[in-house]
């Protein structure tokens, strides 16, 4: 929670199991506010088998999802939902 990337980019990828639940929002909004450039995205995702309410975490931190997908089952039965964020530009 404390680098600070070089650069910003115009993608960003994270999953909300890197953080406890009550800090999940403080990290959706620290990488749109310092890691994505205006007009990127936020791409946050996690198996869903871990019970992360990932729109919901993201929604909690203020910001609106832009879109949602559920991808397939995998030979474990597990699947992976991703939702993002469109960072203003």
């Amino acid at each position: 929670m404390s680098w600070e990337p070089p650069r910003r980019f115009h993608f960003v990828r994270t999953g909300l199991e890197y953080v406890p639940p009550p800090r999940r929002g403080e990290l959706v909004s620290r990488l749109v506010e310092r890691y994505v450039v205006p007009g990127g995205r936020l791409l946050v995702g996690t198996d869903i088998a871990d019970g992360i309410g990932v729109a919901e975490a993201v929604a909690q931190a203020g910001h609106d999802v832009g879109g949602e997908i559920l991808g397939e089952v995998d030979d474990k039965g597990g699947r992976v939902r991703l939702v993002w964020v469109d960072v203003p530009g």
